[in-house]
């Protein structure tokens, strides 16, 4: 047993390794806020692809157990598209419905959609009402960080990433070794 872990059940903990993950997390983070976040003309779409890319790649740098490099890449590659895909959405219900509903749905879906493919290529114990669990902590979180945004003048792609991130992974981590 890894002794890193070893307060945790084994059965909980055998794909991924949390440790790894957010101190990878932490240290990308802040990398890009130090940065002054990572600005260029992808636009918000490839933008989100781009980060939902690198969270993916961060996942894939936590798993335990080695995989074939095609699965990595293919589970990065299908969660950027994902989060394109829902990002995508979630600015037509913005233009419908306001900001405030559009990008809480948009987390929402990109964390159910990631969630399913996380379920999908590496963790096929988590259960439905663990996604469910993620989904809303992601879309409150999201929701939760737009007047923030707003006060303190950083509402952009970076902001609602990071603040997406920490709280899918976060969720993911609780479900995941506690309630699964």
């Amino acid at each position: 047993m890894d002794s890193r872990n070893s307060w945790l059940p084994r059965r909980w903990t055998r794909e991924l390794i949390y440790s790894r993950h957010f101190i990878l997390l932490g240290l990308v983070t802040a990398a890009l806020g130090v940065t002054d976040r990572w600005r260029q003309g992808l636009g918000a779409i490839a933008t989100i692809g781009v980060y939902a890319a690198l969270h993916a790649s961060l996942l894939v740098a936590a798993l335990r157990v080695p995989q074939a490099r095609w699965r990595k890449l293919a589970f990065i590659a299908l969660a950027a598209g994902l989060a394109m895909l829902s990002v995508r959405v979630g600015l037509a219900c913005a233009r419908l419905l306001g900001p405030a509903v559009g990008i809480p749905f948009s987390a929402g879906l990109g964390a159910a959609s990631y969630g399913l493919v996380i379920r999908r290529f590496w963790i096929r114990e988590l259960r439905l009402r663990s996604l469910l669990a993620i989904t809303l902590c992601c879309s409150l979180f999201t929701l939760a960080a737009l007047p923030f945004g707003i006060y303190l003048h950083i509402v952009g792609g970076w902001w609602f990433a990071m603040v997406w991130w920490w709280s899918f992974s976060l969720a993911l981590w609780y479900t995941h070794v506690w309630h699964s």
